[in-house]
């Protein structure tokens, strides 16, 4: 969402859109947020690994699961598990914030979650 703002915000500037778009598309994410990998557990078996560790705050939280939420099943028989850390220094609105999670993993249909 963030490089399209920029495109947008380029575009508005007129600024060459095509070298804007040039240079998005050489961006990757910093280690611990949004990284795929694609891990082989077995000869004819692998799992793809969403690495979003790298804060655990309500909002990154949030985003994090809205991405799963959005990724199709790759296999009939496949699952989404969830390996949540924790989510500290949110006073008193913790209890809400962790609740408020719920209907995020509901509706990306985690199958496991582990915390």
């Amino acid at each position: 969402m963030n490089s399209f703002m920029v495109l947008a915000a380029t575009d508005c500037l007129n600024i060459s859109l095509n070298k804007a778009i040039k240079e998005v598309e050489n961006l990757h994410p910093i280690a611990g947020r949004g990284q795929q990998h694609t891990l082989s557990i077995a000869p004819d078996k692998t799992i793809t690994l969403i690495d979003d560790s790298y804060n655990a705050h309500a909002s990154s939280m949030q985003a994090g699961l809205s991405t799963l939420a959005q990724l199709p099943p790759s296999f009939p028989n496949s699952r989404k598990i969830a390996i949540l850390g924790d989510m500290k220094e949110l006073g008193d609105q913790s209890e809400a914030l962790h609740k408020g999670l719920l209907p995020l993993l509901q509706n990306a249909r985690v199958d496991m979650l582990f915390t």
